[in-house]
């Protein structure tokens, strides 16, 4: 892929829960290749959030070449608040 190509289409979703197959850690995605580049070589990538909250991004190239496996999406639970008519979102679960 080019430096000035554009992302092709996105391997994973947004909120997919993904799982590096070498250190076993477990990301969730929250931005695509769609929508965000490497500033260095503006290549396409995806943003993702890792378990302490921090954000991370990583080439597009790099998230989808198999080092990544999807586990699922994330699921918003959501319970009655007991002072509004409306649900609002409590947890996330897998």
């Amino acid at each position: 892929m080019s430096a000035n190509q554009s992302a092709t289409e996105p391997m994973f979703g947004k909120q997919e829960i993904l799982k590096h197959l070498k250190s076993g850690g477990v990301y969730t995605v929250v931005g695509l290749p769609t929508e965000y580049v490497l500033e260095h070589n503006h290549k396409p990538a995806y943003a993702y959030r890792m378990p302490d909250g921090r954000i991370c991004v990583r080439e597009q190239e790099e998230m989808e070449d198999g080092r990544f496996v999807s586990l699922g999406f994330v699921e918003v639970v959501t319970a009655p608040n007991p002072r509004s008519t409306h649900l609002t979102p409590t947890e996330y679960v897998l």
